[in-house]
């Protein structure tokens, strides 16, 4: 079971036991916090078939698994229409179209610019509409051709995720250090795609847009190593 904060974009893992009798579920007990293997977090999902770009025109990708939270929904709007405005061909990836093959799908094109996800997430996954994907899953990624990746998630810049994804090449990734609020920090993510699409240095901009979010941690990585930000 995954528990979603409602002031944060974490989450704790727990596993409950339970028993089926007349009908009725009958709690036995409940394992908190969880540490599951991958074969267990996966465990129950849809199996996720090799990436195959869904159009190879897709410059830049909008994404939240998270509609219910207005300022997740207005950011990754702002974010998507900026875009557009730009002139870049983009997509929005929102409640359900926000799964993992979607995901992985969009990551693997080959003239990505940019993708921005908001959601929950932790130094393992992040979680979709319909699971989570985890390091492993985006292991099998190559990042390369695309410019940046910003995760609006708890924890993302930290091992095992973060070492993932800059090992597969992606050329500037960021996200939480810390935990990131629900409501705070998600300006970060229209000020730097707004920084990026007028030609600013993504670390710079990152390092400036920051500022917005005075109660959380950001970090990014790049070709210069491993930069953070304290609130």
């Amino acid at each position: 079971m995954y528990h979603l904060s409602n002031k944060n974009y974490g989450f704790l893992l727990s596993r409950v036991w339970y028993i089926v009798q007349n009908g009725l579920a009958i709690l036995q007990r409940v394992e908190r916090p969880y540490v599951a293997s991958n074969e267990m977090v996966h465990y129950g999902l849809p199996p996720l078939r090799t990436p195959i770009c869904p159009d190879l025109r897709i410059q830049y990708v909008a994404g939240t698994a998270c509609p219910y939270y207005p300022s997740a929904s207005q950011a990754t709007l702002n974010n998507y229409l900026m875009a557009l405005d730009q002139g870049y061909e983009t997509q929005l990836l929102m409640g359900v179209a926000a799964s993992r093959q979607n995901y992985l799908d969009y990551m693997s094109c080959t003239d990505m610019g940019g993708f921005n996800n908001i959601g929950h997430g932790d130094q393992s996954a992040i979680i979709l509409y319909d699971g989570v994907l985890t390091y492993q899953d985006f292991a099998q990624i190559n990042f390369e051709s695309t410019t940046s990746i910003l995760f609006n998630s708890c924890q993302v810049m930290n091992p095992p995720l973060s070492d993932v994804m800059n090992k597969n090449g992606a050329r500037f990734y960021a996200g939480g250090v810390s935990t990131l609020l629900i409501g705070f920090s998600e300006p970060v993510t229209t000020c730097f795609w707004n920084a990026t699409f007028h030609d600013a240095n993504m670390t710079a901009a990152l390092t400036k847009c920051a500022t917005l979010d005075p109660l959380d941690t950001w970090g990014s990585e790049d070709p210069s190593g491993h930069q953070r930000w304290e609130p």
